[in-house]
């Protein structure tokens, strides 16, 4: 199975969103495609699927796929906290800029919110159920930075970026994260700070907070990112092209001891810090391991994500709609 089919699916579950940007032309309005496991499923078909067999197939796959996840989450009783709630909504459009886009689409802002909800919630069951369970052994990383003596290599500037999901509306909590960051002791060795500390410096549980560290390249484009524990990325912040182009546009003009202002990304308040750089030089190992790491752990999470999509779909009972039907062909 390619990492092709696993891309389809997930770009397909973020396609369902409906964006108001999408200039697709209108789809029919809603009506039953598929039943799976017992509940019947409706949507909006998109023009092209609705003359195109293998894409109306594989819109109801995204359908069936999705529907089963959202099923096992609640019958797991699993759902977005409502700190991930409000990042969902921090990321929604306005009435205003989506009625039109809504009107061709035949659907509420209502449904459209809830479509968003529901990605979210998939998200965070594809991160529990699959990319949070995947891991290298450090023994491997050890082996690979030993066999290959050029790389990786600087320079790198390592910042670490904090973020407090869903707090956009209350920037004294980022502010305070900010005052703390500014006065903390950067590490002699490695390039992570104690996040925990920080958040407890500025009045915060631990839990609330969120780091990722970035390694920059010479460009200011990031070499690799990786969250400092990854057993919470279900609960974590989207981390993305925006946030990536405010803090390289930051920290080329940034210093050693200038922090990024508490800045609302994607439903998220964050501030960062530059914590380490490395000259052009054979980085340390601890300096390496992230980048070692990320190929490494994207190959296997693409794998498992494929296996897992094939088990949620072997284990559900669909019945697709023909699309002649839709359209009142015999």
């Amino acid at each position: 199975m390619s990492s092709s089919r696993t891309d389809c699916l997930r770009d397909g579950a973020i396609a369902l969103l409906l964006l108001a940007a999408c200039k697709a032309p209108p789809a029919v309005s809603s009506a039953p495609v598929t039943v799976v496991n017992g509940q019947q499923v409706r949507a909006a078909v998109p023009a092209q699927a609705r003359t195109d067999p293998a894409a109306y197939e594989s819109f109801v796959k995204q359908l069936v796929y999705r529907t089963a996840v959202l099923q096992g989450a609640a019958a797991g009783q699993v759902a977005l906290t409502a700190a991930e709630r409000a990042a969902v909504e921090a990321t929604l459009p306005s009435r205003a800029a989506t009625r039109e886009y809504l009107r061709q689409q035949g659907i509420t802002y209502e449904e459209y919110a809830k479509e968003a909800y529901e990605v979210a919630l998939v998200q965070k069951m594809e991160r529990r159920d699959v990319f949070d369970r995947v891991s290298v052994d450090p023994a491997e990383l050890q082996r690979a930075y030993a066999a290959d003596p050029e790389g990786p290599r600087g320079p790198r500037g390592f910042l670490t970026a904090i973020a407090l999901p869903g707090a956009c509306a209350a920037p004294e909590r980022a502010a305070r994260l900010a005052d703390a960051l500014a006065a903390a002791v950067l590490p002699i060795t490695g390039h992570r700070l104690e996040v925990p500390a920080l958040a407890r410096a500025a009045g915060l549980d631990p839990s609330q907070a969120w780091a990722i560290d970035i390694h920059l390249d010479s460009r200011g484009q990031p070499a690799t990112v990786a969250s400092y524990d990854r057993s919470r990325d279900a609960g974590g912040p989207n981390v993305g092209p925006a946030l990536f182009t405010a803090l390289a546009a930051w920290a080329a003009r940034a210093n050693l001891l200038a922090v990024f202002p508490p800045t609302c990304v994607d439903g998220s308040l964050w501030v960062a810090r530059q914590v380490g750089f490395a000259e052009s030089r054979r980085l340390r190992f601890d300096e390496a391991w992230d980048e070692l790491e990320s190929p490494l752990l994207a190959d296997r999470q693409r794998k498992a994500f494929d296996a897992y999509v094939d088990a949620v779909l072997a284990r559900t009972h669909a019945t697709v709609i023909p699309i002649a039907k839709l359209e009142g062909r015999p």
